[in-house]
């Protein structure tokens, strides 16, 4: 969960990314707080070779979904299909689902 700030999500993708710069495959996920085209997002793909299917799906607010905040990002030898939000909404943000392969 990142903050709402762009900075500190700037800072806190930095610091993500420069754990992930050995790893043969990962996956970071959850409320990024922010949409997939937006700097602190575009950024970390960037310096993590991350992959994001977009368009990414709508997940904010849940009961009337108009941002997509919520993202799984892939990395190395993992990829992502069957990208999608879900139906519940047990909280403020849909839940998003993919199909991890690698």
């Amino acid at each position: 969960h990142l903050s709402l700030g762009e900075a500190d999500q700037m800072a806190q993708l930095r610091a993500v990314a420069d754990e992930l710069h050995e790893a043969r495959a990962w996956l970071a996920m959850g409320d990024f707080n922010c949409g997939a085209r937006a700097a602190p997002l575009e950024a970390f793909r960037a310096k993590s070779g991350g992959r994001l299917p977009l368009p990414a799906p709508d997940t904010y607010p849940s009961w009337r979904p108009l941002r997509d905040y919520d993202h799984i990002v892939s990395g190395g030898l993992l990829s992502l299909t069957d990208y999608r939000a879900g139906t519940a909404t047990y909280s403020d943000h849909l839940a998003v689902s993919a199909r991890v392969t690698g």
